[in-house]
């Protein structure tokens, strides 16, 4: 039943984990880690809260929040289309590597990630269940040669692979020049980041989870047969049969969860150890794509001329799959949303709506081509990601201790977690919006 959690580590690891983290650490040393070691652990258990109320009703997150305020659902859908509709980047990413192995235009390669990506939501009957053999099979190849890649670039230069490696626990210190705008990108990419956590709710869904994910319905390709999707769930009597049940999807989840983290984690300290050990002798810091080419160059000089392209196929590999679940999710989230709040839009079937949604995505992707993946836009896009967090950190703690009945609530302990993710993120977010608000003198 672990699935879930390749889905969800197919998009936690793109640009951020490869190429922000990375330069950040570079930028401000080895000693932040800590903090991404904290923000991944943080939303593994922000993202066991996320599913609870899925599992106990089989609604998703949205429709669980609609029910304790009216537009709160609505405005995690809003949230969800300003966090991610900027996700081209790792198209764009993936087409500016592609292009620098094999040459040509970067548009062209982009376009073509894209036809590509849109013929794997159009072919199979069961859409999910194929994107996520999919992703199962290119994280497995990812880590098994981001592996590879740290232990060899990290042998030239062993003595910052350490550092880099006891960066991850030193924990509260925290350089003095480090950019917050940069760190809270940066931390939310140690995960899913922003709205990207709350897809959990709808894959855990779609796979059967849960003691009502069977009866919502599933969204079928164009091969496959629309099945009927219910616009609302149910609440579960505590009985001590229904208790037993949500124990077992409980226990289910937690593994997926630590598959997750451990798959994920992996991806952001491999890749920075790798780049840390092979630039920061080197006096370097690239930005971009210009990070992992000179990083290739290092890993050529080990094993010939391949080096160069091997690297930047890895990530390909990276970038790719993030951009799949991102195209896939953004639209499974705002289906979900328009057809369980507004009853004109059950007019339509819920497969329809995903494929709107997924041509709002390509072709917004499509029409941005031209401005490129410029670092501050990057920067600006996983920074956003960040700002959402703590919002719906807090919601969840009320949402989960209001609406479910006590049998299926949160223990001290995971109420203690949500709220030290509501903080951390509360605290990033207070050092980048502060100095906005505070005149210049």
């Amino acid at each position: 039943m672990i699935g879930p959690a390749f889905f969800m580590a197919g998009f936690a690891v793109g640009a951020g984990e490869l190429i922000s983290i990375p330069r950040a650490t570079l930028l401000f040393g080895p000693d932040i880690l800590w903090i991404m070691l904290l923000a991944c652990v943080l939303q593994a258990f922000i993202n066991l809260e996320i599913v609870r109320y899925t599992l106990v009703t089989g609604e998703s997150f949205q429709l669980g929040a609609s029910r304790l305020w009216r537009p709160a659902g609505i405005m995690w859908g809003i949230a969800n289309i300003l966090n991610w509709i900027w996700g081209n980047i790792y198209a764009y990413s993936t087409g500016a590597a592609l292009a620098l192995i094999f040459g040509g235009p970067v548009p062209a390669w982009v376009a073509f990630c894209y036809l590509i990506i849109v013929a794997i939501v159009l072919a199979p009957k069961w859409i999910y269940y194929a994107v996520e053999k999919l992703l199962m099979v290119c994280v497995f190849a990812a880590v098994l040669a981001s592996a590879v890649i740290a232990a060899i670039i990290g042998s030239i230069h062993p003595s910052y692979a350490i550092e880099a490696l006891v960066g991850n626990v030193k924990f509260g210190v925290i350089p003095r020049a480090v950019d917050p705008f940069v760190l809270i990108g940066a931390a939310a990419a140690a995960g899913a980041g922003g709205t990207g956590n709350l897809w959990y709710s709808y894959i855990t869904r779609e796979r059967g989870y849960g003691m009502g994910g069977a009866i919502v319905g599933r969204i079928m390709g164009l091969r496959g047969k629309i099945e009927p999707y219910a616009e609302s769930g149910f609440m579960p009597e505590p009985t001590e049969e229904n208790i037993r049940r949500f124990k077992g999807w409980w226990s289910v989840a937690k593994k997926d969860q630590l598959c997750w983290f451990l798959m994920t984690y992996a991806g952001i300290l491999l890749f920075a150890v790798a780049i840390y050990s092979g630039l920061k002798p080197l006096g370097k810091v690239p930005a971009g794509l210009g990070l992992l080419l000179e990083e290739g160059k290092i890993f050529e000089l080990v094993i010939g001329p391949v080096g160069i392209p091997l690297f930047i196929a890895i990530a390909c590999i990276w970038l790719w799959s993030t951009q799949i679940a991102v195209i896939d999710c953004f639209a499974r989230m705002n289906s979900d949303v328009l057809y369980t709040h507004f009853e004109r839009a059950r007019r339509y079937s819920i497969r329809t709506w995903y494929y709107i949604w997924i041509a709002v995505i390509v072709g917004f992707g499509l029409a941005i081509i031209p401005l490129g993946t410029p670092e501050v836009v990057m920067n600006l896009f996983l920074a956003i990601l960040g700002l959402t967090m703590p919002f719906y950190g807090a919601f969840l703690i009320v949402m989960n201790n209001k609406l479910l009945p006590k049998p299926y609530r949160p223990s001290i302990i995971c109420n203690i977690a949500m709220v030290a993710f509501t903080i951390f993120f509360s605290v990033m977010t207070a050092a980048v919006v502060g100095p906005m608000l505070v005149p210049r003198r």
